[in-house]
């Protein structure tokens, strides 16, 4: 296996289509950092990111934070579980994983738990094409922060200059950006087109199979 390249995709609305309820996934959040953290200015536009990041500066001792961090874990969980059994596999996402199997190491870089991951995975039988699985629960930082491009790559020792990033969120974007990765956006997932436009990606693409063509013509050809 070549460690010229690497192929990082997000998950949920980049692999499989998402029906996570973000709103209402925040909407309860919101109300459990309110009982803890009264005085919070967090609002339901900002990012999930953002509400783990506040219990990690909250005012709380040690037990309190990883109470506090396991509660709000939990219940953006419910959605995201839920989510899972509503989905369905994305055309051209096989395609796209057998044409760089074994040639390339691909990894996974989502914001969701490791039990949301592992039942995607388990759902569709995808786990025997990924070589790291980056997920919220052993993340450095979510998204749009781009360590957890940074551990997968360095974990499978592959350069940045020679790797992609495929998601379909402003979120994907920035986070590619932050690693120095290729950003490929896809129009067909959660992101809105103005939205991605905006964080500027590399490519701005319809669908997965034409992500791995684009692909096989840098890399393969």
């Amino acid at each position: 296996m070549s460690r010229d390249h690497a192929l990082i995709l997000d998950l949920d609305g980049t692999l499989v289509t998402s029906h996570f309820r973000n709103r209402d996934a925040k909407s309860d959040a919101l109300n459990l950092l309110k009982e803890w953290l009264p005085s919070n200015n967090l609002t339901i536009d900002d990012n999930i990111r953002d509400y783990f990041k506040i219990v990690e500066t909250a005012p709380l001792d040690a037990v309190e934070k990883a109470s506090l961090k396991k509660k709000l874990s939990e219940k953006i969980e419910w959605y995201e579980l839920e989510s899972v059994e509503k989905s369905q596999l994305k055309d051209g996402a096989i395609y796209l994983l057998e044409l760089f199997k074994d040639k390339f190491p691909i990894a996974i870089v989502s914001n969701s738990g490791i039990n949301a991951v592992n039942r995607t995975l388990e759902k569709f039988s995808l786990n025997g094409y990924f070589d790291i699985i980056i997920h919220r629960d052993n993340a450095p930082d979510l998204k749009p922060s781009g360590s957890g491009i940074k551990e997968a790559l360095k974990i499978l020792g592959t350069k940045s200059d020679g790797s992609a990033m495929i998601g379909d969120t402003p979120m994907d974007v920035l986070a590619a950006h932050d690693a120095k990765v290729y950003s490929l956006a896809l129009i067909d997932g959660v992101g809105k087109i103005k939205d991605l436009e905006q964080t500027w990606p590399d490519y701005m693409l319809k669908s997965l199979k034409e992500a791995a063509e684009l692909l096989k013509r840098l890399w393969l050809q």
